[in-house]
């Protein structure tokens, strides 16, 4: 397969089915959790525009969070 493909924020949250489910996005940037909440919430926040570079599966925290989305995005842009 040629080319470079990839996923934004955004476009993963749309293509899950429930959309009231937990996720939790890490920036590997800054190094920290920039966002808890539901996958249609997180559709609509400043980094919904950052590409997807990882995600993590994971057994639910105390917050109900199963998954992981891994984002990177540039310090001082405010825009992301």
């Amino acid at each position: 397969m040629k080319g470079d493909y990839k996923m934004d924020v955004y476009s993963f949250c749309e293509l899950c089915t429930d959309g009231g489910a937990l996720i939790a996005v890490y920036d590997l940037t800054t190094e920290e959790e920039v966002f808890c909440g539901t996958m249609d919430d997180a559709r609509w926040e400043d980094f919904s525009e950052c590409d997807v570079l990882s995600f993590d599966i994971c057994p639910p925290d105390g917050r109900g969070v199963t998954l992981i989305l891994n984002i990177e995005t540039e310090e001082g842009d405010e825009e992301w």
